[in-house]
């Protein structure tokens, strides 16, 4: 069946050479019409023999693959015999650069590349060790303000914030082309400024990576650039190789990303404009990887102003006729005053309904209005009204998918305890939930039996949770699993009263009895005969049928057990390892195995920690050590939204889902502020009034470093404020367009904070007003129709 293109598609799929500029809103098909596209490409190639390839760059793993197989089920539908296209990321890219070049790449053959979650740790190791010099650690305090430097609170949290502002600043300083030699050579005489704090920690940097033959992503980028920008026969080769170069997600490039790219796509078209066949899409209205990182929407836009042709998708059938208008209603907002903080924060482009009766998809069509928004007086106000939110659309509408989003990870703790505590079934995206967290939590409590060995309850933990939840050659109910710990119980001599599923041991036992008991675990783990005896009276327990194969997995589970007991403790970070070779992990938990002992290899290098200082690292209810490892690794991709289902995210990792209905929480003025006189979370009010925003600082540094231009600071911080006010923007734009029915917008005016003990006033976002102002409009027209 031959495929029918909408009018805003129809110009892009005439293409055929020449650079051109795509911006697509939220749920206008630009993977379809990126995927169509190549493959129409491929098959007029295929006609000619033409031997050359088209690439197609993305920023994520899971995109590549559904780039991949998109591309090949349409050649394949169309008999298009072809293979001559490769889609990767732009890292995987200039790696094949890099190793494809390594004679000009000046380094060893075997490297590693870390990524920012390790690049962090090695961050961390560098400051402790300009920390640890001279009075180096008196000049990071100076930046607190005199009457909260003795403050433990303070102090952590400024250590917490100043390890991002070196990551972020070395990242900034590479793309700037400021390596650490000339940065050291630049501070090292009567220089003033926040950049000679950050030379020396980005020479030990370097110098770790160097040591340690570590590329960042950030190396590998500019390394890659400078291969291609200074060999002209190398940057060639590619040039013949690839005909037409795609990049999807434009509005999260970087400077060097474009660079890269510009200089492979060269050299193809001879139009007038460029001799590029290149061909950029994205939204810039859904720029949302972060300020100070490096990416800017900006580079995409003037690609799009310059390029031979450029073309908006302006047509979407996600959303219903209300949700476009009221997404709509936000574009046209902050772009009507030109004075305001937050003016040119959305692009000025706005979303179409598809025609419709022309065989597209169509729009939610509805009989009723769907949108709602509601300011409440607190956070348990807001907490119920999510409550009956989610009971209204299960009673009403059962069949619609739900997302609840809101702005950070603390929020959608809150909002999942809440509904767990109304057994409300849903489920949580990203690093927090427990089956993410399982290895975290099963190697602490293994530590926990290392510290405390005589405690019967951490090994019959062990067992629970190291063995049985992770036992995978048989299957054993829930059942089986309360008998066989019910006989642990009973073979230590414990009362059936002290133990339950999941196990929880009182610690009632006197002393003596506690080291009787513990000589009865001793003897299962070290003693073959006391194993067999416990084998025996275990398998009265057991079903005959998976007998033989749960004794065997036990007798491993047991020596490994054993094997832990007697491993040194001198080197944690191997500990570590071992524990991790002891489990039948899963492909995830491998992975996540490896940044474990990074992490802790790392932390015992700087710091003389033990055990029991170690353990805290591995409470999977409060630490948060791992989380972006585990965010990394548990990669959403293309996940399915399932009908009548209930998904908790922030709004950040919304992005490319979508729901029948939304609601957004947490619409207030510092989460989503409008003005300069509002609260940003770059205010570190904790700090000395002449240094509350430090990036602004960095930001001035290195624009006076590169252009000799002397800016004062206050340009900057306006600046800074305004970036992250557009990116919040943006941020609410992609939770309104994520919504296919319906949209309810709340906001609680105060909220107690529990790590501070305080009820904190959030007023209603200047945008939330705006939004709500429309909605009560169109209510009001409906209630007087």
């Amino acid at each position: 069946m031959s495929i029918v293109y909408r009018k805003d598609q129809k110009k892009i799929m005439e293409y055929t050479s020449g650079t051109m500029g795509i911006q697509a809103v939220p749920g206008a098909g630009k993977t379809f019409i990126i995927t169509n596209l190549v493959a129409k490409l491929l098959g007029d190639m295929s006609s000619k023999d033409d031997k050359r390839k088209i690439l197609v760059l993305t920023y994520m793993n899971s995109a590549a693959n559904n780039f991949k197989s998109r591309i090949r089920k349409i050649l394949s539908d169309n008999e298009i015999s072809s293979n001559n296209f490769e889609v990767m990321t732009i890292h995987s890219l200039a790696m094949k650069v890099i190793k494809e070049n390594s004679n000009l790449a000046l380094i060893e053959d075997e490297f590693e590349i870390i990524d920012d979650i390790k690049k962090g740790i090695i961050i961390s190791d560098s400051i402790e060790k300009f920390r640890e010099i001279d009075d180096n650690d008196k000049k990071l305090t100076f930046f607190i303000s005199k009457e909260k430097r003795d403050n433990k609170k303070f102090i952590e949290k400024w250590e917490k914030e100043f390890n991002f502002l070196v990551r972020d600043s070395i990242r900034l300083l590479k793309y700037a082309n400021i390596d650490d030699g000339k940065l050291k050579e630049i501070t090292s005489s009567g220089y003033r400024g926040i950049l000679t704090l950050i030379s020396p920690i980005y020479s030990s940097y370097q110098e770790s990576l160097r040591l340690e033959g570590y590329l960042d992503y950030d190396d590998i980028l500019l390394m890659a650039y400078n291969i291609l920008a200074n060999n002209s026969d190398i940057a060639k080769k590619y040039q013949e190789k690839y005909l037409y170069v795609f990049e999807d997600e434009c509005q999260d490039s970087n400077l060097i990303q474009g660079k890269i790219i510009d200089i492979i796509a060269d050299g193809k078209s001879n139009r007038k404009k460029s001799s590029k066949n290149l061909v950029r899409v994205g939204d810039v209205n859904q720029s949302i990887t972060g300020t100070f990182t490096g990416s800017n929407p900006s580079h995409f836009i003037d690609f799009c102003s310059n390029a031979d042709c450029s073309f908006n998708m302006n047509m979407a059938g996600r959303s219903s006729r209300d949700i476009i208008d009221l997404a709509n209603k936000l574009v046209e907002f902050v772009n009507n005053d030109k004075d305001s903080l937050y003016y040119g924060s959305l692009e000025n482009l706005f979303i179409e309904e598809v025609e419709k009766g022309k065989g597209y998809k169509e729009n939610p069509n509805l009989d009723e209005y769907l949108i709602n928004a509601s300011s409440v007086s607190n956070g348990s106000e807001e907490l119920d009204k999510i409550v009956a939110i989610c009971n209204y659309y299960k009673e009403k509408y059962p069949n619609f998918s739900l997302g609840i989003l809101t702005f950070s990870n603390y929020e959608v703790d809150a909002i999942s305890q809440n509904l767990e505590a109304r057994e409300i079934t849903h489920e949580r995206l990203g690093s927090n939930p427990k089956h993410r967290k399982k290895l975290i939590s099963d190697i602490g409590k293994i530590l926990e039996f290392l510290i405390f060995p005589t405690r019967v309850e951490n090994f019959i933990e062990i067992l629970d949770n190291c063995f049985l939840q992770r036992l995978e050659s048989i299957e054993l109910s829930d059942e089986d699993k309360a008998n066989i710990l019910g006989f642990f119980g009973e073979y230590l001599n414990l009362k059936s009263s002290e133990y339950s599923t999941p196990i929880e041991l009182k610690q009632s036992n006197p002393k003596s009895n506690a080291d009787r008991l513990y000589a009865n675990i001793e003897g299962v783990v070290y003693s073959l005969d006391k194993r067999k005896e416990f084998f025996r009276r275990l398998s009265t327990r057991v079903d005959d049928m998976v007998e033989h194969a749960f004794f065997r997995d036990f007798d491993r589970f047991l020596d490994g057990v054993k094997g832990i007991c007697e491993y040194s403790q001198s080197d944690l970070g191997k500990l570590i390892k071992f524990i991790c070779s002891c489990f039948n992990l899963s492909d995830e938990e491998k992975m996540l195995s490896k940044y474990i002992f990074f992490y802790v290899d790392r932390l015992t290098r700087v710091e003389n920690i033990d055990l029991n200082a170690l353990l805290p690292y591995f409470d999977s209810r409060y630490s948060r050590v791992f989380d972006s490892a585990i965010d990394g690794i548990y990669d959403m991709g293309e996940k399915e939204i399932e009908p009548g289902s209930i998904t908790i995210a922030t709004l950040h990792k919304s992005k490319g889902l979508e729901w029948d209905a939304v609601i957004i929480t947490g619409i207030n003025d510092s989460d989503f502020p409008s003005k300069l006189t509002d609260y940003f979370r770059v205010d570190r009010k904790y700090l000395r009034d002449d240094y509350r925003y430090p990036e602004a600082f960095v930001n001035m540094e290195i624009e006076n470093i590169l252009n000799g231009i002397s800016q004062d600071v206050k340009h900057f911080e306006i600046g800074l404020k305004r970036d992250l006010v557009a990116e919040r923007v943006r941020l609410l734009y992609v939770g309104i367009t994520r919504a296919k029915k319906s949209l309810f917008l709340l906001n609680s005016r105060q909220k107690y904070i529990e790590s501070i003990n305080l009820n904190l006033t959030k007023k209603d976002s200047e945008f939330f007003v705006e939004l709500k102002r429309k909605i009560d409009g169109v209510r009001g027209r409906i209630g007087n129709d």
